[in-house]
């Protein structure tokens, strides 16, 4: 239920969006970053360094995603959605 006063396709609920997406991302990158995988197997290491070059890429690419348009804001959040997706599950096997 949205609660909010703003219709969703306002642009104070695009920007919220685009900023909850690029703090994930930014989050992300510095899980992906600490130095304490580096002491664990050299591929573990590779491959999270691999994911947080993604993340990169990714904020790279929201900060042109248009601000104006929730079209393309739905279709970067679904293309991060897959992204996260596949990340978690990479983590989960590593348990």
């Amino acid at each position: 239920m949205n609660t909010s006063k703003a219709p969703s396709g306002a642009p104070e609920n695009i920007k919220s969006r685009k900023l909850g997406m690029a703090r994930d991302l930014q989050f992300l990158f510095f899980l992906l970053n600490a130095s304490i995988y580096q002491k664990q197997r050299p591929n573990l290491y590779e491959r999270l360094r691999e994911y947080s070059n993604q993340a990169g890429a990714l904020e790279v690419e929201l900060h042109h995603v248009d601000s104006d348009s929730k079209d393309a804001l739905d279709t970067y959040e679904s293309k991060l959605n897959i992204w996260k997706a596949g990340l978690y599950e990479f983590l989960e096997s590593m348990l």
